[in-house]
Parts: structure tokens; C-alpha cells; sequence
């Protein structure tokens, strides 16, 4: 297969970029991070995205930005833009390639690719909120991806977990890659403050000090915020003297969650961050953690999880999605749904400080892997890559 870059000429190639799915946080990461290692050479792209992140997004002479007042209607009217406009757009226009990296592509294009951000349309309906709206959105969604899989020609996934679970949910298998996110160089901690992080705990551990944890997520019922605090409960009544940073940037299970940290009587070990940008993030990371929690059900990819291992830290996680296959080697894993025993393998752990010190190291060692040169390089070349 020849890449349509290779068949460039005088002729500027076209690409239309639909973004209008696309929110905050690690959608519009994600595509910044793209559009800012695209190939630039005689191709012009047309992005189409919600006007509200325009300003985190690259601007050169080769990149056109479109918006619509549609991108911001409720679930599901915003489908109008896709199923008839911009399907409208493409057949007047002919564009040579039609990328989607919110996945959703409503129409057939002999080379168009989609991304798969989304794999909770995909999970039980246990993982996501009871609501009958709720679970009527994810199975909306579910179809539409399902038959946006056979629309298009190629798939992207983020992690091996998120393409066995979508592909097991009988959408179409097309030619596909495994890609995975990278993250930002400004999470890598430096090696000397990493050796004095390293210390700090060490101290902390032996005489017993107040331990910091963090778990940065957003809070949805699949996030499990709710058993987390359980087992902290569980840990202060064993005497283990903490403290809780929870960073939460959207959700709805965010009253139940406060409401949770009330009853639990945990008002003083928690510290709520909300809408944190990158660096107050990583400030937290760096500065103000000790340990690093990473307890979801289900996740795409995880970057927050890279974020932390770059930030060299121990991590207890879940053993559940993606997040063996990301954080690799690993027995730090904790079952967040048994209270009693989780919280009993953080004390148990804790007691192991050259486990913790090598996961420190480990983790940090590991994040290297995840880079957005490479991420972007991927993707684009499979993008552009022809289907003849």
C-alpha cells in the first residue's frame, strides 16, 4: 500500500478533520497533540471543532478551523451536524482523506479513519449511572459506533483492552492499529527531585510520618470514588495517618462523592482539587504526593495513569481495562470493590520499602514508552496510508 503522501504532487491533498465531537480534557489533548506533528507539505486541512477549544489548538497557515452553533445542542441533536451536514460537505467536496478521532462517521469515504476514545458505550451497564437517560445515551452511542465502525475504512484504538471489547461487540473489524496516547514532557520529574522524592518517603514510612495519596479522576460511578473512601476509612481506623488529594474535573457523581467523604467522617484527610490545569497538576504530582491511586473499572487508555508513573511514583491500581498492558509488570494491585482486603494490601505494601522504592523507578522507567512524537507519527501514517 502506497501512502498518499508519497503521491503528492503540485496538488494539494485535502483533509477533513471531524472534531465536533470532541470535549475537554484528553479528547482535545489528544488532537492538539496531532495537529501539532502533522504532516504539512501541500496538504491543507479543514477542522472542524466546537469553537469553546479553539484556543488550545495549533494555528498555521495550512490548518482551517470551522465551528457550528449544532456542535453545541444536546445529546442527540448534535448527530444533525454529522448524519447531514457534514456528510453533505464531503460529498460536495470530495475530500481526498475524512478523519474522525471522536469516532463517529455517519457515511462511507474510500479513505476515511476513526478513532475509539470512547469505550464506555461498551461496558456493562453496572460501570455508568442507573439513570434511564444515562443508560439510553451509552446505547445510542454504542450503535452509532457500532455502525461508524463499518462506515469507515480504518480504525485507531488506544489500548489492545479497548479493541478485543469493541470488536467482541460485533462491530465491523476493518483494518485497524493499536496507538497509544503520549504524554506531555512536563510530567517527567526530574532525576535528582525524583531521588529526593524517593527519600521523603522512605522517612515518612519509617517514623511513620502522614502519607500523601492522590487519585485524580473524573467523577463517575466507574471511577470508584465511592469504595476508594471505604477503604481509606478502613485505613484510618488501622491507624494509618493520611492524607487524600482527590482531583476531580467533571461528573455527575460528584455530590455523592462529598456526600461520602461526610459520612465516612473523612473530612479532614481529604483535600478536593477541582479543574486543575496542567500545571497545578502537576505541582500535586510533584510536589505533593507520596503515593499515587489509580482504582477505575474502565478506561480507553489512562493517561492520567502515565502521568502519575512519569511523576515516579508507586502506584496502587486496579488490575482491571487497559491498565495491566499500560503499567506493565505490576503487584501493586489492589480489588477496590473488598474493602477489607485492599485496605489490608496498602498496609501490607507499605511495610515493603524496597518494593516501593523499585516501583518508584520502574514506573518512571516505563512512562518513557508513551511519547506523542510517536503516538502522532502512528497515527498519521496510517491515516494517510492508501487502501489500494
Amino acid at each position: 500500500m502506497r501512502s498518499l503522501l508519497e503521491k503528492r504532487n503540485k496538488k494539494n491533498i485535502s483533509v477533513y478533520v471531524d472534531a465536533s465531537n470532541i470535549g475537554s480534557g484528553g479528547g482535545i489533548t489528544h488532537l492538539n497533540n496531532l495537529l501539532a506533528r502533522a504532516p504539512s507539505d501541500n496538504i491543507i486541512y479543514t477542522i472542524w471543532v466546537d469553537k469553546r477549544y479553539l484556543a488550545d489548538l495549533p494555528k498555521n497557515n495550512y490548518f482551517i478551523y470551522k465551528s457550528s452553533f449544532l456542535f453545541n445542542l444536546p445529546f442527540p441533536m448534535k448527530f444533525i451536524w454529522k448524519i447531514l451536514f457534514f456528510r453533505f460537505i464531503c460529498f460536495k467536496s470530495k475530500p481526498d482523506i475524512v478523519f474522525c478521532p471522536g469516532g463517529l462517521l455517519f457515511f462511507r469515504h474510500p479513505n476515511s479513519t476513526i478513532i475509539f476514545q470512547n469505550i464506555l458505550p461498551f461496558a456493562k451497564s453496572s460501570l455508568f449511572s442507573s439513570s434511564l437517560s444515562e443508560r439510553l445515551k451509552n446505547k445510542v452511542l454504542k450503535e452509532s459506533l457500532k455502525l461508524s465502525s463499518s462506515k469507515s475504512s480504518k480504525h485507531i484504538f488506544h489500548s489492545i483492552n479497548s479493541m478485543e471489547v469493541i470488536y467482541e461487540q460485533k462491530a465491523s473489524r476493518k483494518d485497524y492499529l493499536v496507538i497509544n496516547h503520549g504524554i506531555d514532557d512536563d510530567f517527567f520529574i526530574d532525576q535528582s527531585k525524583l531521588e529526593k522524592k524517593i527519600g521523603l518517603l522512605q522517612k515518612k514510612i519509617k517514623q511513620k510520618e502522614c502519607l500523601s495519596f492522590t487519585y485524580v479522576a473524573s467523577a463517575f460511578k466507574y471511577k470508584n470514588h465511592i469504595p476508594l473512601l471505604k477503604v481509606f476509612r478502613k485505613l484510618k481506623d488501622k491507624g494509618l495517618a493520611f492524607n487524600l488529594n482527590l482531583v476531580i474535573s467533571k461528573g455527575p457523581f460528584k455530590t455523592k462523592i462529598l456526600k461520602c467523604v461526610e459520612d465516612l467522617s473523612l473530612k479532614d484527610e481529604i483535600k478536593l482539587y477541582e479543574d486543575l490545569n496542567k500545571k497545578e497538576l502537576i505541582s500535586v504530582l510533584h510536589d505533593q504526593t507520596d503515593l499515587y491511586l489509580f482504582v477505575s473499572s474502565l478506561e480507553t487508555f489512562g493517561m492520567i495513569l502515565v502521568e502519575g508513573m512519569a511523576s515516579g511514583l508507586p502506584i496502587f491500581a486496579t488490575k482491571t481495562s487497559c491498565i495491566p498492558e499500560i503499567i506493565g509488570e505490576h503487584d501493586l494491585y489492589i480489588d477496590i470493590q473488598e474493602i477489607e482486603t485492599a485496605a489490608d494490601k496498602i498496609l501490607k505494601e507499605l511495610n515493603n520499602l524496597d518494593k516501593l522504592i523499585d516501583h518508584c523507578n520502574a514506573s518512571f522507567s516505563r512512562a518513557k514508552n508513551f511519547s506523542w512524537h510517536n503516538s502522532a507519527k502512528m497515527s498519521w501514517d496510517f491515516i494517510f496510508r492508501g487502501n489500494d
